[in-house]
């Protein structure tokens, strides 16, 4: 049984793809696997199948599916999601692998910055005041030592590592979410059961831009989070819910000058908040959102803020 498997995600560019495969083959640890999740475009020109264990799978649309369907093939004790795209340096798994020899580690959460530069695109996701999914991190400087305080709820499937035995347990990701909500559903549940969370801002990786599922509307964002919000009701309380649905929804009207899509996103959340955010008004949640979200983050950052601030709770997010 290998230690580590590592699963790049491949849905619609392959140049991405041998981009990404490209470091990981130079640099992975000796005892690892790789194998790649594709949608049957990917011919392996470079005859990379002996080292490479290829799994079509045509008709996949979330990375959320797409790591679900590699946890059926991957043997190694630790998964270690990428999306085509992201670059890896030498060494890049040590410090996290070191860490996941503590059994109270269900996941770890690696620096992603943009490009070559020494901005931070990610260090995992939170879930802010308001229920929603923020990018921790975004726009810092990543050599800055406090990102390692930063209150971070999991890893986000772009770049991310999951003890394998806690994801199996756990059912694997939500897929109803799309990938959207579905990382952060998971780091949520899994601390529930008592896992922690490493922070590893010294395990860097790059991205200048990454192989993306087709994206969805700004109207399914809205409804796609409203059902997060709708099964998360019992846990954080019937007045919580309907505030965090009503001021979301405030918000997107208010900052629709600036990004007009999110009036379509208002009203996506308003239609599911209705109707309960039943299964039959979030059907299109099979379809992908952009699990990374600069851009989103970029518009967050200019527009007022939906968050309430955390405090910061040191290397681990238990």
């Amino acid at each position: 049984m290998p230690r580590l498997s590592i699963v790049v995600f491949c849905f619609q560019n392959t140049q991405l793809l041998e981009e990404t495969l490209v470091g990981v083959l130079q640099h992975r640890p000796d005892d690892s696997e790789v194998l790649v999740i594709h949608d049957g475009r990917y011919e392996d020109p470079y005859e990379l199948a002996g080292e490479v264990q290829f799994i079509e799978a045509e008709g996949i649309r979330t990375m959320a599916e797409a790591a679900n369907l590699a946890m059926s093939h991957a043997t190694g004790l630790v998964l270690h999601f990428l999306a085509s795209g992201v670059l890896v340096d030498a060494q890049w798994t040590d410090v996290v692998l070191r860490g996941f020899e503590d059994a109270n580690i269900v996941a770890a959460t690696p620096l992603l910055l943009e490009g070559k530069s020494q901005t931070v695109a990610c260090l995992g996701v939170k879930l802010s005041g308001l229920q929603n999914r923020q990018l921790v991190g975004f726009g810092q400087n990543g050599t800055d030592k406090s990102l390692s305080d930063l209150k971070i709820d999991g890893p986000n499937l772009v770049a991310s590592f999951y003890r394998r035995s806690q994801l199996v347990s756990l059912g694997g990701f939500r897929e109803e979410y799309g990938d959207e909500y579905a990382d952060l559903d998971a780091a949520l549940r899994l601390k529930s059961v008592g896992g922690e969370i490493m922070i590893a801002p010294s395990c860097v990786l790059h991205v200048s831009q990454w192989d993306k599922p087709s994206k969805s509307s700004a109207m399914l964002r809205g409804r796609l989070h409203q059902r997060f919000l709708v099964d998360r009701r019992s846990e954080i309380g019937s007045l919580r819910y309907h505030f965090s649905a009503l001021a979301n929804s405030t918000l997107e009207v208010l900052t629709s000058p600036r990004s007009p899509s999110r009036l379509l996103t208002a009203w996506g959340r308003l239609s599911a908040w209705r109707t309960g955010g039943s299964s039959e008004e979030v059907d299109e949640a099979s379809v992908a959102e952009t699990v990374l979200s600069i851009d989103t983050a970029r518009r967050d950052q200019a527009a007022p803020s939906t968050s309430i601030s955390d405090p910061s709770v040191g290397r681990r997010a238990a």
